[in-house]
């Protein structure tokens, strides 16, 4: 499995063309400034999916700072709490029980 996660600091006006692969999904997130994505706004704290195979042009309307990620599909259910994310409920529970005994290393 591959996956692409890419951080792109803009000055206004700054243009970026990107391919995805047919098979892979991919996403942009904004996380300051405002750019469009193939003439669709995005702001500071959004998030838009780009659909399999299409090409990304992304503008920086200002000066911006984004994430892009793009990935194969892993094709498995995924379930979030808080900073947990596991293939299921039970798993998100084991997860939290060995969190509190203390089971995680720190690094």
């Amino acid at each position: 499995m591959a996956a692409t996660v890419a951080d792109w600091r803009a000055d206004r006006g700054d243009q970026l063309i990107l391919g995805t692969p047919e098979h892979h999904n991919a996403m942009v997130y904004v996380y300051s400034g405002e750019v469009s994505l193939s003439e669709k706004k995005l702001i500071k704290g959004e998030l838009a999916l780009v659909s399999k195979g299409e090409a990304m042009e992304i503008n920086a309307r200002e000066d911006s700072g984004l994430l892009v990620f793009v990935g194969e599909p892993i094709n498995e259910p995924v379930v979030h709490y808080g900073p947990f994310v596991m293939n299921s409920s039970q798993e998100i529970q084991q997860a939290i029980n060995d969190y509190n005994r203390g089971e995680f290393e720190r690094y």
